[in-house]
């Protein structure tokens, strides 16, 4: 993500501006600064673009050619008129379209040729251009349909309360959640007219190297479900591995535009709410899921918190933006004592992780974002000797603190570690640590309690991507990790914080837990990008910057 529009990103919508239209990518900008953006329709090079839309302005006038200051002293004058009667940050797509306007209404015409075939001055039809003017200037600024804003209202509750409140009596339901309202939020667009702007911005996101690198990676997913134990088993995951990946790319260029205004809010109370109610079940013994008769088991809370500790930061980045730090602040603690009351030992990591990269941040500036993804990078690459010899990494003093579930994790890794070296270019194949316990037998040590290969996976992303993807699956990972550093490091400084905040919290969590292609998890992954670009690409109140 760089600074301006980035490849993938569409103008926002909102429920002042014309029925359905996308406002300007320069929208928000000063009087001024958008009168001079106007060159291109007076210039030869614009004429084309002006011929363009004689059908959205079909006024069939003749007047003389005003020069270029006469035409903007005359679009200005439009523009604060207008601007004062509807306040919107579309008033610079109004301009635009009366500058349009303008040099449609001034267009060079010959003269009127009367029966002697002299020239005959055409009568002054000014009041009709202010009449017909006056027209074009009403349709420009309809409201949006009632149903196009109680749409992007649901879009915001599902994504900001639904998707992280749900969690707390279902905990896989950001797999439902999440897909929904990414998949809502490209017919709010569609329905709306902005369709073919979707469409560009996703081939543009497609043709960046980012978008590229993940293509490759999710195609070398799929070829390695050919040497899997279980070739079909293997292909049906990789192929509900890209339903997310692209309902995600989805989510990533249309959320950010059809959120209403304010759609922030949403995010930050659904955060909130849903921390409370995690506080609530893990204190007085899951009174909520008992009501409904859910299973009440305090570690189903676990997927609560550890998505908490994602959205935390976006969430955080919104009420931060719009000066309310104290709150950004009291809202991450909220999420912090949920993560300290459950027993999910990743998601306090993820807190950990998120706030130390944010502190970086501020002291280093983009200099952070280079420094963690060259950390991230390190990682990946010393991940197979590093979990072959994690029990001895493990300082004495840490010993009496890490809890049983920590040791076996342990375990886990120096186990599936020991496979790496036998495929260690192509892997096993996607899924294969799965059947790992059958077709890899071992002789348990005495410490060993249980079979630690019959957990099914590596509880660490980045080892499971180093025993069924190999080193090319590795390589494409980091890859990856730099290439989204890359888009952290465009973004401007109040927003590119908590950004990094959110990518070290999700490859903390990633790096200590759960499966690497487990659906809800890479569900609430693309959750916690979309709604950091969402944050990051939203409106800020008057006299203040990203």
């Amino acid at each position: 993500m760089t600074n301006g529009p980035s490849p993938g990103s569409l103008p926002r919508s909102d429920p002042r501006s014309s029925r359905g239209q996308a406002l300007s990518p320069h929208a928000g900008r000063g009087e001024e600064e958008a009168a001079n953006d106007l060159s291109p329709f007076f210039t030869g090079r614009g004429r084309e673009r002006s011929e363009r839309v004689r059908g959205v302005f079909p006024l069939p006038l003749r007047e003389r050619v005003p020069s270029d200051r006469q035409i903007a002293r005359r679009v200005r004058g439009k523009f604060s008129s207008i601007r004062n009667m509807y306040p919107s940050p579309g008033s610079t797509s109004l301009t635009l379209g009366l500058a349009t306007l303008s040099r449609r209404c001034a267009r060079p015409g010959a003269r009127k040729r009367g029966p002697g075939g002299r020239g005959k001055k055409p009568r002054d039809r000014t009041e009709d251009v202010k009449n017909q003017g006056e027209q074009v200037e009403m349709q420009m600024i309809q409201p949006a349909t009632s149903l196009e804003g109680r749409s992007a209202i649901v879009l915001a509750v599902i994504l900001g309360v639904l998707a992280p409140g749900l969690l707390v009596i279902a905990s896989q339901s950001t797999q439902v959640t999440a897909p929904l309202g990414f998949v809502l939020a490209t017919g709010i667009l569609a329905a709306t007219g902005r369709g073919p702007a979707l469409g560009e911005a996703l081939r543009a996101e497609a043709a960046a190297p980012l978008g590229l690198a993940l293509g490759v990676f999710l195609a070398w997913i799929m070829i390695s479900a050919a040497w899997a134990p279980r070739p079909g088993y293997s292909l049906g995951v990789a192929g509900q591995i890209a339903l997310v990946a692209a309902t995600g790319a989805l989510g990533l260029a249309a959320v950010p535009a059809a959120l209403p205004r304010g759609g922030w809010r949403w995010l930050a109370v659904g955060v909130a709410l849903a921390a409370v109610l995690a506080l609530v079940e893990l204190r007085f013994g899951t009174p909520i899921r008992a009501l409904i008769g859910a299973k009440s088991k305090e570690f189903r809370l676990n997927h609560a918190a550890i998505t908490l500790a994602v959205l935390a930061w976006p969430a955080a980045a919104a009420l931060a933006l719009r000066g309310r730090q104290w709150l950004a602040a009291g809202l991450v603690a909220l999420v912090a004592a949920v993560t300290l009351s459950s027993e999910a030992q990743a998601s306090v990591l993820g807190v950990l992780a998120g706030g130390a990269a944010l502190a970086l941040a501020w002291l280093l500036g983009r200099w952070a974002v280079w420094a963690s993804a060259g950390a991230m990078v390190a990682l990946v690459a010393a991940t197979p000797l590093l979990m072959a010899r994690a029990g001895d990494l493990v300082p004495a003093a840490m010993h009496g603190v890490l809890k049983r579930s920590a040791w076996e994790r342990i375990q886990i890794w120096h186990r599936f570690a020991e496979a790496v070296p036998d495929r260690w270019f192509a892997g096993h194949g996607l899924q294969a640590s799965r059947d790992f316990a059958d077709i890899r037998p071992i002789q348990l040590l005495p410490t060993e309690h249980f079979n630690p290969l019959s957990a099914g996976h590596t509880h660490n992303a980045v080892l499971q991507v180093w025993v069924e993807l190999g080193a090319v699956g590795a390589a494409l990972l980091a890859i990856l990790l730099v290439l989204v550093a890359g888009r952290i490091a465009g973004l401007p400084a109040a927003s590119r914080g908590f950004a990094l905040a959110t990518f070290a919290s999700l490859f903390a969590i990633a790096y200590v837990s759960h499966g690497a292609w487990q659906i809800w998890w890479l569900a609430a992954i693309a959750l916690g990008a979309v709604w950091m670009r969402a944050v990051a690409e939203m409106e800020l109140p008057a006299g203040r910057s990203a």
